[in-house]
């Protein structure tokens, strides 16, 4: 009992940044010291995320790309609402890592969204990958509009809402660029940000937590 209290009592006392990483794959640390960690790139073309270890930030795979292998640290991770699976479709688990399978990363969302310049994503990951291309460019991000491609289904935004145009701040406004699809007209919308989150109802992915904006 003593010997066990004193082993919470030292690991309580280990700085945050340098406790007991837990063993994902081989080669993982005993203990997460990101002072060690290595530099990363300028720029990651598909984000960043954590390394085997869930301990070091590295560049992540994105999709299409390769992920898994060898089942020790080093692998190649895939990014933010993608997942990593082998040949036919099985997904990167413990089991299938330790029987060093690589596979490729896919997007875990499979239904098409419209983007706000007008366009049909196959799927959300998508739509953030030409957003992030295109902020390098110093163009305008494309934002999520709705489930579905463009001009199908009902697009679920709150415009104009007699209640938010009462208290609407215009500083809280979001100038969105014209869409078009087909025949349809061009449109000169203005939605509240918090309205383009509202409309974010998803089973498959939380569109939300995805990040448009400019890269943290």
């Amino acid at each position: 009992m003593l010997w066990s209290l004193c082993v919470i009592v030292a690991f309580a006392s280990l700085p945050a940044d340098a406790q007991t990483s837990s063993r994902y794959a081989i080669g993982c640390p005993a203990r997460c010291d990101k002072s060690m960690c290595p530099r990363l790139p300028a720029d990651c073309q598909a984000g960043q995320t954590l390394d085997a270890c869930h301990c070091c930030p590295v560049c992540a795979s994105g999709e299409g790309e390769a992920c898994g292998g060898s089942g020790k640290l080093g692998d190649p991770v895939c990014g933010e609402g993608l997942e990593c699976s082998v040949s036919g479709g099985v997904a990167y688990t413990v089991t299938v890592r330790r029987r060093s399978k690589s596979g490729i990363c896919v997007c875990k969302a499979t239904e098409p969204v419209c983007g706000s310049d007008g366009v049909s994503y196959r799927n959300i990951c998508e739509l953030k990958r030409v957003s992030h291309r295109a902020q390098k460019l110093q163009q305008p991000p494309v934002l999520f509009i709705q489930r579905g491609a463009c001009g199908k289904g009902k697009t679920q935004l709150s415009i104009n809402r007699d209640q938010d145009s009462r208290n609407s701040n215009p500083s809280e406004r979001l100038e969105l660029p014209s869409l078009q699809s087909g025949p349809m007209l061009r449109k000169h919308m203005q939605v509240k940000l918090h309205d383009v989150i509202s409309c974010l109802d998803c089973k498959d992915v939380d569109y939300a937590s995805h990040s448009f904006g400019r890269e943290n």
